[in-house]
């Protein structure tokens, strides 16, 4: 991200060159480093603790942002006499893009031929891989066939044509899953993706109070699903409410999983309603998870400053909005804050600026992935 500011705490704010990067001389180690990101009237700041690498990869937070280019791609559907066959009854086609530039597209098409938008970052073109998937059925499905074309080039602005896919018949198979819940919680969901080069794509899904569940699957060669559960309790305050996700990445067409729940965190202080918080004083402090992990504190203030904080810690204080350039905060604004725990592949902040981004730091090959958070408190500044 170009333009962006940087800041380690007790130096001079520096600006990311075209390329996202920046140079901040004479830091020591272990700093604290924040992201400011100003979009119309608000800001958006995210901070890192206790970081020692002299290259850390920061995610800055902000508005979803579109993909750079967008184009499209179109072709038939081919196979035996038994698919793809016309759209009846309950026959569903599935045709997914994607690259290495974080290039994605999804589409369910209706008519011949199929069209697929797609978008990416980085150059005028693409290389990617389509793939078409078709079943029978809404709730339990019979898959009838998959098919992958690779090395398809998309241009921007473009629609790439006559990109066919073969489709050869695909088994149906069952992926299984109990569930073991902290005191408390219930069962809210349950999903199961089909992950594309790393792209998941919804299959399945149900809501619901059941510790089980069964989904059907396609078992092509290397097919790899996600399966995800989220589980809710009540909070401490009226209208609180704690959450518990847990994703199983790399699962087989064929699998027996069970899903082991850690406590989410619980909010401490301030408490909630509070009034006249300082917040170049307060320390925002919270219960810990029931496994390490690492945690992102948010605060919303004035609907106009939204600041997260990772750190590994149980408590944090925001970076100095005087240093990041907010000026001082006014007295009497409203604001909420919350926490949310995440616990998977990368167990530190330092784990975390690894990678582009903090999930894919999470999600590295394909290790359980847990996310566990309470519900906002208000209070006021002072």
């Amino acid at each position: 991200m170009s333009g962006a500011t940087v800041i380690v705490r007790g130096k001079s704010p520096t600006t990311t060159d075209a390329d996202g990067r920046f140079a901040v001389a004479d830091v020591e180690a272990p700093y604290d480093i924040s992201v400011l990101q100003s979009v119309g009237q608000s800001a958006y700041v995210t901070a890192y603790t206790g970081l020692r690498r002299a290259d850390p990869r920061l995610y800055a937070s902000g508005p979803v942002r579109g993909r750079q280019h967008v184009a499209s791609v179109s072709g038939e559907l081919r196979g035996s006499a038994d698919f793809p066959s016309p759209v009846s009854g309950n026959r569903s086609t599935f045709v997914a893009f994607t690259s290495p530039d974080r290039g994605r597209g999804q589409a369910r098409p209706y008519a011949r031929p199929y069209s697929v938008g797609v978008g990416w970052d980085g150059p005028d073109t693409t290389t990617g891989t389509l793939h078409a998937l078709q079943w029978d059925g809404i709730g339990r499905k019979t898959f009838v066939g998959y098919g992958r074309r690779d090395d398809v080039l998309v241009a921007r602005d473009n629609t790439a044509t006559m990109k066919d896919i073969v489709l050869s018949p695909v088994p149906t198979r069952q992926l299984s899953g109990t569930i073991n819940l902290p005191a408390g919680f219930r069962v809210d969901r349950t999903a199961l993706e089909l992950m594309l080069d790393e792209d998941p794509v919804f299959l399945s899904g149900e809501s619901g109070h059941t510790t089980a569940f069964v989904y059907d699957t396609p078992a092509f060669p290397g097919a790899s699903f996600r399966a995800t559960v989220l589980a809710l309790a009540p909070g401490q305050g009226q209208w609180e409410l704690r959450s518990t996700l847990l994703a199983k990445g790399g699962l087989g067409a064929s699998s027996t999983v069970t899903f082991d729940f850690v406590e989410p965190p619980t909010q401490l202080m301030p408490v909630d309603a509070a009034s006249g918080i300082d917040l170049a004083s307060q320390d925002f402090s919270w219960s810990p998870m029931g496994a390490a992990g690492v945690y992102i504190l948010w605060v919303k203030i004035d609907h106009r400053i939204h600041v997260s904080v990772f750190t590994e810690g149980t408590s944090a204080r925001l970076p100095s909005t005087a240093e990041l350039g907010l000026g001082t905060i006014a007295s009497g604004l409203n604001a909420t804050w919350g926490v949310t725990g995440g616990l998977g592949a990368a167990r530190t902040v330092e784990a975390m600026v690894a990678t582009d981004h903090p999930y894919a730091a999470l999600t590295t090959d394909g290790a359980d992935v847990r996310i566990a958070q309470c519900s906002s408190r208000d209070f006021t500044t002072k």
